[in-house]
């Protein structure tokens, strides 16, 4: 199966080869595994690339995921554009309410005991961590 990408650098098509049993992983029959930490890590790489690359151009957001999505597929991770989108929207999610929460525990006063939820969200026991509503691993 070839498929085609834009090569923004030659400014034409080109085509490569994608073997069958990697696109296969992308019918709705197969359940979509969980993401690993490498294939998050690079995906958190690749969206530096395009979007240093890329930041402010004409080029939108769409297109954006769709080379992301094709990078990720030509380093052999089996992650489509809007994968890589949700995945982002949900790390970024998590970054946030941990954020929120090391800002709170932070501003607590002396007189307020730790144990009613001033703790860092690194130092709290998963217990802890669901106990407050927090999730319990960050990706």
């Amino acid at each position: 199966m070839f498929r085609h990408k834009w090569s923004f650098s030659l400014g034409k098509f080109s085509t490569i080869k994608i073997s069958d049993t990697l696109m296969s992983r992308f019918t709705r029959s197969h359940i979509i595994p969980d993401w690993s930490l490498h294939e998050m890590l690079t995906l958190v790489l690749e969206i530096n690339v395009v979007y240093d690359k890329r930041g402010s151009s004409t080029i939108s957001a769409h297109q954006k995921w769709n080379i992301i999505g094709d990078h990720l597929i030509a380093l052999n991770i089996c992650r489509n554009s809007s994968q890589c989108h949700r995945k982002w929207d949900s790390l970024i999610s998590e970054h946030y309410t941990i954020k929120d929460w090391e800002s709170r525990s932070r501003y607590q006063t002396a007189s307020t005991s730790r144990s009613n939820g001033g703790d860092s969200y690194w130092c709290l026991e998963s217990d802890k961590r669901k106990d407050l509503k927090l999730r319990i691993e960050f990706d």
